[in-house]
This record gives C-alpha cells, structure tokens and sequence, in this order.
C-alpha cells in the first residue's frame, strides 16, 4: 500500500513543520541543527531547501520521512510520529488512522495475527506494536475478529494505558484512539466504559472515559447519562463531567439532555462538598450547553461565590493574563540559559503552552500537555512549573498552585519530586490537592531515580508506605473515613513505582475493622492487575 503524505500549507503542515524543526534545532549532534548539515545526513540526501520546505510547511511528509528524522536526530522511534498524531486530533483530523500510518506490506494480514495472538497472551507488547496493529485493522471496515476479540484488545490497551507515561502512554493512547473510532468496537466500548465507572476502586478512569467520545451512535450519551445520575466516587464523577462537554460540544446530545446537564452542572457548583475539579468541569459544561451565553453563566457564579469557574467560563482559561504572561516570560528566560541565545517563542509553542497552562477545557490541555511532555522543551517547562508552584504555596495565589499541579502530572523534573511529595504527604493540605500531587509523583516513576537522595524510589516508598498506615489509623476503633483522592493518590504513586510488595504490604492491614474500607479496595484492585499491564518496578 501507498505512503499517505500530510497536506502542506495549511495550519496543521505548519504545526508538524514545527514538530520537526524543533526536534532539529534541539539535536543533540550540534551539525544537525543546521537544514544543511541535516540534509546530508538522510538517505537519500536533499537539497537544504527541502528540509526548509518540510519545516515550514510547505511541502508535505510521509510517515519514512518523520521516521528518517527520528533515526537521524538519535529519538526514540514513535516519539515524532506520536507527536505529530496527537496535534492532527487537536487540529480535528479522525481517530480512526494515525495522521501518518505506517506503510503495509504485502504479508501485513500475518503480522496482524501475529499480534493478535501476543495480545491474547501475557507477553508483553510494546507502544510500536499497538500503534502498527490499530493502524491496520483501521485500515478496513470488513476487518474480521469476533467481537470478544474486540472487546479483550480494548479491555488490554485502555488497562496498559492507564499504568503507562511517556511515550510508551502517548503510542497506547493513539492505538486505543483508532481501535475504539471502528465501527465494529462500538458495543464493546459501551460495555467496556460502563464496567469501569461501576468499579470505585479503578485506578484511572480518564483513559476508559474519553472512549466515548469515539463510540458512534448514541448510545455513548444514554450511557453517559445514565452514568452521571449515580457516579461511583470524585474521580468517575469529574471525567464523566468532562466527557459529557465533548459530547455536547460535538453536537452529539438532545435538547432534553441538554437540559438535564445544565440542571446537573448547576447541582454541583452548589454543593459544597464538590471538589475543585468538579467544580470546574461543572462550570464549563454549563458553558457550553445551549441556553444562557457564558457571561450569564460567569456573572451567576460570581453571585455563589465562585471567582475561580467564573473566570473559567468567561474567559475560557483559568489563570489571570498576569500570571500567564509571568509564566511565559519565565519559560523563555530558562530555554535562553539553556541554549545559550534567548529565542522568541514560536507561535506553535506559544500556543501549546498558553493551552496546557490557561486554557480551561481538559481534552485540550491534555493534548497540549501530550506535546510539551515529547517536546525538548519539556523538562524546562515542568521546571518553570515547579518553581511557580513553589512561590504559590509560600504566596499564593492557589490557584497557581492548583494549576502548576496539573502541568506536574506530566512534567515533574527530578529535582522537584521533593516538592511535590512533601505537598503530598502534608496532613495539613487539601485532600485533593494532596492526591493530584502524588499522582504526580507516580507518573515521575521513569526519572524517580534521578531525584535527589532521600526522594528516590526506595525513599518515597517507605514514605508512601508510612503515611498510608498513618492515614488508616490503628484499625481498632471506630473508622475515619479518608477522602477518596488521598487514597487514590498514596496506592497509584505506589502502583505506577511498580511497588506490588508494599500493596501486598498494606492490603491486610487495610482490611482491619475500623479502617476505612476504600484502602482495602483499594490496594485488592491495584494486585489484580495482570502481570503484562504491571508498571516495572522503579
């Protein structure tokens, strides 16, 4: 089959221009960082003027030219490709094939049984592996699998997404992308979503959650609906808030449901007891249902009380122009010290991180985060980061710090895990924001090691370990009731470390009388993870 080649000379060529030139311009061999010592370095070689043309956007790519950037510049193979999958969603480009699918040759059917029989057993597959097989089967409606086939690919790809980072995660997330956009995978995405948000103990739910959004027909919003009356916990009730503003933004619900969501929406920001996070996917549901426009919705949450959401809903961001701006400046000054010149930010890279820092709407910023993660400016970003948040919990406001959480979820440096998990393993702080913050540190578990001593992966173990025995208390009296973030955050920083000896630790002494039975639940959920979806041990 034929290579598919990208469009030039519209907003997304020049974005994946973008994507290859900063790769270039960041090479770790200085020659490559000139188009003309770059072209020479290909097979064939070109004229210096064609990588000027790649770059810019004015002539498209096929997927052996991005992969012949990567094997030049030394990346790891996926990372551009993955890159570039993830800014053509944003751009509104379909799930149902990456942007640039790997060409097949003549014996790819026996390929896809290859790995339709290692998917079947506990081996483990790999990101490339998942991203070649999805491609392949979205390559034709009449695929033919059973549909408990179907339905253990999904099951397996959401489960390694879920306890993946990096761009093992990134590939996984594309691959489940185009899986579940099939026509043949629509009842078994149903199934699938309505399983894990019956199940309060699922260590994620954002990666089942956004499945609906690719499942065709309308009984993704029936089972969204149906969802929302009764969420199992904090967690299942704020991704489904965010899902259901993908769907509604999508043209996708009734004028009932719509109705239904606004009264909903507006139940939430009453509550009290809501936390930060549903608050602010309330409030930007609200927004984004049809009826009042967003300065009604803003000017009635200011009257409740609530500055934060109404700043979301109206200006569509969170943090102030000040603070962004402060930011931006901050970012710009660090890649200066970093590279030696003080660079203007490209408009692309502007963008994405005035979208991962500002913009208020999750599916957005996780697109941007995605990028940035892959990005060379990454651990330069997560250090910006981490320095606000740490001005922010000496200064305020908490907002920043809230914020600065999120971007740490998929930016966290090695040198700033000590922030983080001490705001973590603080009695003192906010149990949401205590969890977001170990939440960060479990997805940190590929540098861990890299962290200053004492904050290594042995060290916040048996952090992790002791706060969670404190947290439960002796067990030989009457149970406290631990907010379900905190839970979730100590037992998944634990699991994505890879510390199944510790989970195994505390699952019978999470089980005692008078401990909060979410530990328990907890920590069984975490152990019945299969062998080939476990994170290794850090």
């Amino acid at each position: 089959m034929g290579e598919r080649t990208t469009a030039a000379g519209d907003s997304l060529a020049e974005t994946i221009g973008w994507v290859l030139g900063n790769a270039r311009d960041h090479a770790r061999d200085r020659s490559l960082r000139t188009a003309a010592g770059f072209s020479q370095r290909i097979s064939p070689p070109v004229h210096r003027a064609q990588v000027g043309r790649w770059e810019s956007g004015a002539t498209g790519i096929t997927f052996r030219q991005v992969r012949q950037y990567e094997d030049v510049l030394g990346l790891p193979e996926g990372l551009l490709l993955a890159t570039i999958d993830n800014l053509a969603r944003g751009h509104g480009a379909s799930a149902r094939q990456p942007s640039l699918p790997p060409p097949l040759a003549d014996d790819w059917r026996d390929r896809v049984d290859d790995l339709l029989d290692k998917a079947e057993s506990p081996e483990r597959m790999t990101g490339l592996e998942w991203r070649w097989l999805a491609s392949a089967l979205g390559s034709s409606d009449d695929v033919f699998l059973r549909r408990r086939d179907w339905e253990h690919l999904l099951r397996r790809i959401a489960t390694e997404a879920d306890l993946c980072t990096g761009l093992e995660y990134q590939l996984r997330d594309d691959a489940k992308a185009c899986l579940a956009s099939h026509p043949r995978s629509a009842r078994t995405v149903l199934d699938l979503t309505e399983s894990v948000f019956a199940d309060p103990t699922a260590p994620v739910y954002a990666e089942t959650g956004i499945l609906l959004a690719h499942a065709a027909g309308h009984e993704a919003v029936d089972l969204l609906m149906r969802l929302l009356r009764d969420p199992v916990g904090e967690a299942a009730h704020y991704t489904l808030l965010w899902v259901a503003r993908v769907l509604v933004l999508e043209g996708r619900t009734r004028i009932s449901e719509d109705e239904w969501l606004a009264a909903h929406a507006v139940e939430v920001l009453e509550d009290a007891a809501s936390s930060p996070r549903q608050r602010d996917a309330a409030g930007l549901l609200l927004e984004v249902v049809p009826g009042p426009r967003s300065a009604q919705v803003a000017e009635w949450l200011r009257r409740i009380g609530d500055r934060r959401v109404a700043d979301a809903v109206e200006h569509g961001r969170v943090l102030g122009e000040r603070q962004l701006d402060s930011l931006l400046e901050e970012i710009q000054a660090r890649l200066a010290a970093t590279t030696g010149k003080r660079p203007t930010l490209h408009p692309v890279l502007r963008s994405l991180l005035w979208q991962a820092t500002a913009h208020a709407a999750t599916e957005v910023r996780g697109t941007a985060l995605t990028v940035l993660m892959l990005s060379p400016q990454g651990p330069v970003i997560g250090a910006t980061y981490a320095s606000a948040l740490r001005y922010a919990l000496a200064h305020g406001p908490d907002v920043v710090v809230d914020e600065a959480l999120i971007v740490l979820s998929w930016l966290l440096a090695p040198q700033d895990v000590p922030t983080v998990l001490e705001l973590g393993l603080d009695p003192a702080v906010d149990a949401s924001r205590a969890g977001q913050a170990l939440v960060a540190v479990g997805n940190a578990r590929d540098r861990i090691d890299e962290a200053p001593p004492g904050y290594r992966a042995d060290d916040v173990t048996a952090r992790l370990v002791r706060s969670a025995r404190e947290r439960m208390g002796p067990g030989d009296g009457p149970g406290v009731p631990t907010p379900e973030p905190l839970v979730r955050g100590h037992l998944y920083a634990l699991g994505m470390l890879g510390r199944f000896d510790a989970l195994e630790e505390l699952a019978p002494e999470s089980s005692r009388p008078g401990v909060d039975p979410v530990w328990g639940a907890g920590a069984r959920r975490w152990l019945s993870t299969p062998v080939w979806a476990r994170p290794p041990r850090a």
